[in-house]
C-alpha cells in the first residue's frame, strides 16, 4: 500500500460510491411495489371479515351485516355457523374458489392464525436486509478498490 494521504476528493468519491451502491441495490433488490395492491386488498378483506364476525356474534355494536356486500375480488362474503354457535365470516380470496370443506391458501376467514400478509411482511423484511447487505459490501469493496487504484492528484 502507498503512503498517500486521504483527501477531500477521496472522501467525496467514497460517499458517491456508497450512494450509487445503495441506489442500484435498491432498484434491483427491493420488493416489488406493484404487489402492494394485492396485499392491501388482502389486509382490507381481513379487517372486514373480522369486523363482520364481531358484529354478527354480538361482540360489538356496528352496522348490520349486508349479505350482498362483496369482497375486493367481487365475490360475496360467506357466513357459516360453527358447532359452538359462533358465526364465521369468510372471503374466497383472489382465486375466487374454496374447497368444499376447509380452506385453501388464499382464503381469508375469521379464525386465521395470523394476518394474511404476515408471511409477505417477513419476506420483505429479509429482502430489505439482504439489499442493505449487498449495498454495504459493494460500497466497501468499491471503496477499497478506489483507494488502492486511484492516483494521488
Amino acid at each position: 500500500m502507498s503512503d498517500r494521504k486521504f483527501n477531500f476528493a477521496d472522501g467525496c468519491a467514497i460517499v458517491v460510491l456508497g450512494g450509487l451502491c445503495l441506489v442500484v441495490s435498491a432498484y434491483y433488490l427491493m420488493p416489488n411495489l406493484e404487489a402492494a395492491r394485492g396485499e392491501a386488498r388482502a389486509g382490507m378483506t381481513y379487517n372486514e371479515v373480522r369486523y363482520q364476525h364481531l358484529v354478527l356474534n354480538g361482540i360489538i355494536d356496528g352496522d348490520e351485516h349486508n349479505p350482498e356486500k362483496n369482497d375486493p375480488w367481487g365475490e360475496p362474503y360467506i357466513t357459516e355457523t360453527l358447532p359452538d354457535s359462533t358465526i364465521q365470516v369468510m372471503s374466497k380470496g383472489p382465486n375466487k374458489t374454496t374447497p368444499e370443506s376447509g380452506f385453501d391458501d388464499d382464503d381469508i376467514y375469521t379464525g386465521m392464525p395470523e394476518h394474511p400478509n404476515a408471511a409477505v411482511y417477513r419476506a420483505k423484511k429479509r429482502q430489505g436486509i439482504f439489499m442493505l447487505l449487498v449495498a454495504t459490501v459493494s460500497w466497501i469493496t468499491l471503496s477499497i478498490l478506489w483507494w488502492k487504484f486511484s492516483k494521488d492528484v
